[in-house]
């Protein structure tokens, strides 16, 4: 398992958490802020993970 958050627009707040089973490659998002919406697509590399996490535009 791997969670990890992420300040994606710099404020330095986390503005969401993801966490990636490593064994299935389940992924879940948890939104800190209202923008963030859901994981779109997790990607198997040959040098570790990559997860997709859908935001909305606001305001």
């Amino acid at each position: 398992m791997i969670s990890e958050t992420v300040d994606y627009d710099g404020d330095d707040k986390a503005d969401f958490l993801v966490t990636l089973n490593t064994a299935t490659g389940e992924t879940t998002v948890f939104g800190y802020n209202p923008a963030v919406v859901s994981v779109k697509r997790t990607y198997k590399l040959d040098t570790g993970w990559a997860v997709r996490i859908l935001l909305r535009k606001i305001s």
